[in-house]
């Protein structure tokens, strides 16, 4: 029976995961129009000139929890990308949709015209994006020059976690790595057992951090975030192996939900009133408070978002296909029409939260209707934007499995 149920949840089509990776995406255009007019130290490539702690308050536990969740969706795609794919055909495909993006957006536009504002604001250049072009080709990294893959290091890095992972993936699906799998599910049969999930993850940041203590986003000094991501990543394609694992976030959810917000409440204990350094007493290794309240926050938020979509995102419906086909181009574009966009509108006078709506729903426009009228029609910018060929009405009519975002 448990053999059936397995076989079932590779083949059948779970809209709960399509959906939430849409709406994660859209999270990420709303974390970065608030960069924009977050108020912080932190600068961002643009930065309007008026300003709010409350946003910025509220984006700090948004910041925790979306990437992580997004990197175990994406292993739950690869869960099922695995199930209709040869390893040597998934590789290929993980190239076509993961790698020639990133270098398309990294030598083409997309990145370029990023840098050449922030450092056309910053007066680190003066003259036409076609004058600055050429100095990505003096091959200097940002932020001392103008090689850079900004916002796409999400792609960079899911690339890299698929060529890691696919070795441990492939033994998970043979006979011994099932038996593990089966006694995993039962280990988290008990009520709350999968909350306990965060350590690991939490020795992972007590080994690293100190090593590594800021998110970079670089790869190579940014070892611990990349680990990070990466063990939400290898727990999305373990979970999505066994319809028990989902069968415990539904029942479960309420349990995990009320865990997310005992964590969020200690993570902004932590935050608001006491110093985010503050070091765990009387231990031999360096273990701070806001290290365990970002982990939990990041684990548990991702066993309830995932318990409550289940439960009740499994939903097919006619717009579901389209947005789901477009949601990767819409991330690829999101950030340069933001920054491009808010170039201008931060001039407007608009106010802060007058100013974020505008510029998120003028972003949302933009980015959709590049996609739509200029990406979506033609062969070369699909296979640029990581997107399938253009599928023929035969095919249209056909289910699709389930895709990893990249």
């Amino acid at each position: 029976m448990q053999k059936n149920k397995q076989t079932l949840t590779q083949k059948e089509r779970r809209y709960d995961i399509d959906w939430l990776r849409i709406v994660l995406i859209f999270s990420v255009l709303l974390f970065h129009v608030g960069m924009v007019y977050r108020g912080s130290n932190e600068d961002w490539h643009i930065k309007s000139p008026q300003t709010s702690e409350w946003l910025h308050h509220l984006m700090v536990q948004l910041h925790i929890w979306r990437m992580p969740l997004l990197f175990f969706i994406s292993g739950v795609g690869t869960y099922f990308a695995l199930g209709i794919r040869n390893s040597r055909k998934y590789l290929a495909e993980r190239t076509k949709r993961l790698f020639i993006p990133l270098l398309a957006g990294m030598f083409g536009i997309i990145v370029p015209i990023q840098v050449y504002i922030e450092f056309l604001l910053r007066g680190r250049f003066q003259g036409s994006f076609w004058d600055f072009y050429p100095t990505i080709f003096e091959w200097v990294p940002y932020p001392n020059g103008a090689l850079s893959w900004h916002h796409l290091w999400f792609i960079l890095y899911l690339f890299i976690y698929s060529l890691l992972a696919l070795p441990l993936f492939l033994q998970l699906r043979t006979t011994k790595g099932k038996a593990f799998i089966k006694r995993l599910t039962r280990i988290a049969s008990g009520k709350g057992a999968l909350l306990l999930g965060v350590l690991p993850i939490l020795l992972v940041k007590v080994l690293l951090k100190p090593h590594f203590p800021e998110e970079t986003h670089a790869l190579y000094n940014d070892w611990e975030y990349f680990t990070f991501g990466w063990m939400f990543f290898i727990t999305g394609y373990m979970i999505a192996s066994h319809q028990h694992f989902w069968d415990i976030l539904k029942e479960q959810r309420r349990i995990f939900l009320i865990a997310w917000v005992l964590a969020s409440a200690f993570l902004y204990y932590n935050y608001l009133a006491t110093p985010k350094t503050w070091i765990f007493p009387k231990l031999p290794f360096d273990i701070r408070y806001w290290w365990i309240s970002q982990t939990m926050v990041a684990w548990f938020s991702m066993l309830a978002v995932m318990g409550y979509g289940y439960r009740y995102l499994n939903i097919r419906h006619r717009w579901l296909k389209p947005l789901n086909q477009g949601v990767y181009p819409f991330y690829i574009l999101h950030q340069p029409v933001i920054i491009v966009i808010g170039f201008f509108s931060v001039h407007w006078g608009l106010g802060v939260w007058a100013g974020f709506v505008v510029l998120t729903i003028l972003s949302t426009v933009v980015s959709i209707g590049i996609y739509w009228w200029l990406v979506r029609p033609f062969a070369l910018m699909r296979t640029l934007f990581g997107m399938k060929p253009k599928p023929t009405l035969k095919k249209e009519s056909e289910p699709t499995p389930i895709n990893q975002l990249a």
